[in-house]
């Protein structure tokens, strides 16, 4: 019984350090779950206007018994298991759906919990792998520097942290598969490299791939370099197996992301495109002076302070040589063409075409600070000669701070009141942390002065959270500018209507309410055949009729504002105006009809020309490889078709055909469809720019389209069963520990 009860208390007091920091992040973001009223925040942008709708429409879809594919409410359709930002191969979503069917809906709180889960799991991250090199308080500052910087504190609202949560953890995994070369530990690393690829944003995938090539690929191959012939074959062949598991784990991501990439506006990118977004190099003093760059770059003074003398005191110089270069990198690259840096990598690394904003670059910055920062606590909370050169020169940046401020006070310096108020608060933060790390050397109450020293890096980052733009004050409550009536009646139609919504909901109100919306969000994703449907929409609304859709609901985004509108309902003279924002178009065509009314283009710009004279009556475009029949006159009208059943992947008709001619689905084409007529497969074209159409001949028919990758398909389901097993063996090699 005393051994026993020994024994927990020794894993309560090793387990005290996780549990506060797991906290930290609710600590950070206090305002999201303990404060209440006007106190009370949310976390806003891309939040609610993308992330947790596509949870709610995944949660929906499973609960209909139906793996969402397809995402026919967005956009006029969309591959949404290919779009990497729903994550639908990620395990943790998994995990949040499974809750939200518990509790019958997706709830926003719930969403909200998703953001600091991830937070929390980035900062243990990074405590597990720094505690393998520094002491404990060093480690906690190390993880709070590289969990919550510049990038972190901007982007806490964006899909970027969730993969970057991952990246402690491969190389926590990876090193321990070094020294051990056990299976498990590889196993763990395949694993943390398919939540890192799965989780969300390919942007952060880039970046945690740089940081874990820094610190990761040098040690594998020291370790392998290192070993005997036996011991290689041991390494070489768990590492094989570990690289086939995270080949299955992430390929299905990258497949699906690959192919909606080639669909889309961004298929080629030139250096423009790489370059929009940099860091202007003044504006790198808001590194360490928050008014140098607003609400931008700041990542702690103490950060910056401790990240200098772990520089000087050459702790694991290995190590923190490695992230010095990292740092510098970072710096670099988010400068953009003021250096040729990103040019070079653009050229070199394929991958960094992909993505603008160079000024997130600085997450590899933020993770350097964060190593340099645990070097340089390890270094002042050293009794001997080490701490006591760490304490001379953090005194010295101490007195150079006071001398800036005293300068600028007595107007020596010509700096601003801001950059007084900057020097001013540097002194004190260095002030805190030097007398924090002067009496962490003495004996007594060493504990507490050395987790005095981690609550002061923290209350540096935490109290910039306030100027950053993540958080919105108030309770999150979902916009509806129209009347519960009108909601009930576009809900109603959606079966064979659609809507346009100009800001009377949030984005992305088809995926969050069941409607189908023809407009959606415009994502970097977004379709190039569906982009060019909405550049013709702002000079010929009438299209949108055309298109099926209904109900123009129309108001005022506060953030983006009317600027942002893609139609002018006063363009549409047959408009019924049926309440403030809401507008009836009174002849919108069916889901899906038969037409013989054909013509051909030469080229897309003929076809949407020919669509923008004449919106409703123009015939129905077909692709310039298919040969047509010559326009019938317009008196022949289109048939519309009966819709039998539509589910998320899938939709059928019974249509009628009075002689040879083409049925068309109100719907976006996009490979991997699938059609039959009467049982028949039958191929699918794009026709009218951008929606489906097959041919048909005379009588009547059943035709049904699915959506249906079967080769990325086959890869997702081994890939979902492999996360299942890994999660089965880490639960019982857990219940056994």
């Amino acid at each position: 019984m005393y051994s026993n009860l020994t024994q927990w208390t020794r894993w309560g007091r090793r387990s005290v350090p996780w549990l506060l920091l797991a906290v930290v992040p609710a600590f950070v973001y206090y305002r999201v779950y303990l404060a209440h009223g006007k106190d009370s925040a949310y976390f806003c942008g891309d939040t609610v206007g993308a992330y947790w709708p596509d949870l709610v429409f995944f949660t929906r879809s499973i609960a209909h018994g139906e793996f969402p594919l397809w995402n026919p409410n967005d956009r006029g359709g969309f591959p949404f298991a290919y779009d990497p930002q729903p994550g639908v191969l990620y395990p943790i979503n998994w995990i949040l759906v499974g809750v939200a069917l518990l509790v019958g809906r997706m709830t926003f709180a719930l969403f909200q919990f998703k953001i600091l889960l991830h937070l929390s799991i980035t900062i243990l991250g990074w405590y597990a792998l720094l505690a393998r090199r520094f002491s404990k308080p060093s480690a906690a500052v190390g993880a709070l520097a590289a969990s919550l910087g510049c990038f972190t504190l901007q982007n806490a609202h964006f899909g970027l942290i969730w993969p970057i949560a991952w990246v402690p953890w491969l190389l926590f995994t990876l090193e321990r598969w070094l020294e051990t070369r056990q299976f498990s530990w590889v196993l763990a690393a395949a694993a943390c490299l398919g939540a890192l690829v799965s989780a969300g944003s390919p942007p952060s995938v880039l970046y945690g791939l740089i940081v874990c090539a820094f610190f990761g690929v040098p040690q594998v191959v020291q370790a392998f370099w290192q070993l005997n012939a036996q011991f290689k074959r041991r390494l070489l062949l768990t590492g094989l197996c570990g690289l086939a598991a995270a080949t299955i784990l992430c390929f299905p991501v990258i497949l699906g992301a690959a192919r909606l990439t080639a669909q889309s506006v961004l298929a080629k990118r030139d250096f423009s495109y790489v370059n929009f977004g940099r860091v202007a190099t003044p504006d790198l003093l808001g590194l360490v002076f928050p008014s140098s760059a607003g609400s931008f770059l700041y990542t702690g003074i103490t950060v910056a302070g401790l990240a200098i003398v772990g520089v000087l005191s050459r702790f694991d110089r290995r190590f923190t040589w490695a992230a010095c270069i990292l740092g510098i990198l970072g710096v670099l690259l988010a400068i953009g063409d003021n250096t040729p840096v990103l040019a070079w990598a653009s050229r070199i690394f394929p991958p960094v075409r992909f993505f603008r904003l160079p000024f997130r670059y600085l997450y590899l910055t933020q993770i350097a600070l964060g190593v340099l920062a645990a070097a340089g606590c390890e270094g002042l909370l050293d009794p001997s000669r080490r701490g006591l050169r760490a304490r001379l020169v953090l005194a010295l940046l101490i007195g150079v701070s006071v001398f800036l401020w005293v300068a600028t006070k007595v107007g020596v310096l010509g700096l601003d009141f801001n950059m007084l108020q900057d020097t001013g608060t540097t002194a004190l933060w260095f002030m805190l942390v030097w007398v924090a790390g002067r009496i962490g050397t003495r004996t007594k109450f060493v504990n507490w002065t050395r987790a005095a020293l981690t609550l002061v890096v923290l209350l540096d980052l935490a109290t910039f959270v306030p100027r950053t733009n993540v958080l919105r004050s108030g309770v999150f409550e979902p916009p509806q500018n129209i009347s519960d009536s009108a909601l009930n009646t576009i809900k109603a139609g959606s079966l064979n209507y659609r809507v346009w919504d100009e800001f009377a909901f949030a984005y992305r109100v088809g995926s969050r309410l069941g409607i189908r919306d023809l407009r959606g969000y415009m994502d970097p994703l977004r379709l190039a055949h569906y982009d060019a449907m909405v550049s013709s929409l702002s000079r010929s609304p009438e299209m949108l009729e055309r298109w099926g859709v209904r109900w123009f609901l129309t108001g005022s985004n506060p953030t983006l504002g009317p600027g942002h509108h893609r139609a002018d309902v006063s363009r549409i003279p047959h408009a019924l105006r049926r309440e403030t924002l809401v507008y009836e178009l009174p002849s919108p065509r069916p889901p899906g009809y038969f037409t013989t009314r054909v013509a051909s283009s030469n080229s897309e710009a003929e076809l949407w020309k020919a669509l923008e004279h004449e919106p409703l009556e123009a015939p129905l475009q077909l692709p310039r490889d298919v040969n047509s029949q010559a326009p019938v006159p317009s008196q022949s009208a289109n048939i519309a078709a009966t819709v039998i059943k539509r589910d998320t992947n899938s939709l059928s008709f019974q249509a009628n055909a009075d002689a040879d001619g083409w049925f068309v689905v109100n719907e976006a084409f996009f490979p991997g469809w699938i059609a039959w007529i009467d049982g028949n497969k039958t191929p699918i074209y794009r026709v009218d720019g951008w929606i489906r159409g097959i041919r048909v001949g005379p009588g009547a028919h059943r035709i049904e389209m699915r959506f249906s990758p079967n080769d990325w398909l086959a890869l997702a389901s081994l890939a979902v069963v492999l996360w299942l097993c890994l999660g089965a063996s880490a639960i019982v090699s857990l219940s056994r520990r």
